[in-house]
């Protein structure tokens, strides 16, 4: 009835993730491709966290993640079967302990793992855990806190094997699947950057990263 706070589209397009701006929240994915104007799929949040961002595995559109500050939901569906959720605990105690608030979350490229970020400069990075009876759905656990950046980590991208970095002091990092920095931009000094894009099949490269990838021209949007 209010609208929704965050959707995102499947990466072929076909299917639509909407989460719902009133409290208690819904889950909805829509098959777009279809003239319903019902849901595949509808389901309250088992989170109490207000949920705020939501992503579809770009490997793995049978998977979406959405998150609020101090919550993650790990979501997953199956062709004419069930729609699972699974809500993991930032840590170890079930708390964010030293850790600022959760920003967004995106899956990385090997499609297993994924990682949170946050308004202090860290990422939360959710491994499969590996459960001693058999699950339907894949369970996550959070297995490391790493420190990629000094301030609010505003945007994640995926670029082939790399995950692109922005934070509120607008420096724009590279880091490799073990996240380790290969390049980076920091003397930009025009505000937060809240989204990058990367411009297709150009030919021609500003600098060759490590592993041949090529960067291609990118734009960059601030607050």
């Amino acid at each position: 009835p209010n609208g929704v706070i965050a959707v995102d589209f499947s990466p072929d397009a076909s299917l639509l993730a909407t989460v719902s701006k009133d409290f208690p929240q819904t889950f909805a994915l829509w098959d777009w491709m279809n003239d319903s104007e019902m849901p595949v799929f509808i389901e309250p949040f088992p989170a109490k966290d207000l949920q705020t961002h939501c992503r579809f595995n770009p490997f793995d559109p049978h998977e979406i993640v959405t998150n609020g500050a101090k919550e993650v939901v790990f979501w997953s569906w199956e062709d004419g079967g069930e729609l699972h959720s699974s809500t993991p605990p930032v840590s170890q105690k079930g708390g964010l302990g030293q850790l600022g608030a959760l920003t967004q979350t995106i899956f990385i490229h090997d499609s297993v793992r994924a990682i949170s970020a946050t308004d202090d400069g860290h990422v939360v990075v959710w491994d499969e855990a590996f459960l001693g009876d058999y699950s339907v759905q894949r369970e996550r656990k959070a297995m490391k806190v790493l420190r990629l950046c000094n301030s609010k980590i505003t945007f994640l991208r995926n670029l082939e094997k790399c995950l692109v970095v922005g934070d509120a002091e607008g420096k724009i990092k590279f880091f490799d699947s073990m996240f380790r920095s290969i390049l980076w931009f920091d003397d930009l000094h025009a505000g937060p950057a809240v989204s990058v894009s990367f411009a297709r099949g150009v030919k021609s490269t500003t600098r060759d990263l490590p592993g041949s990838l090529s960067l291609r021209t990118f734009c960059i949007s601030r607050g």
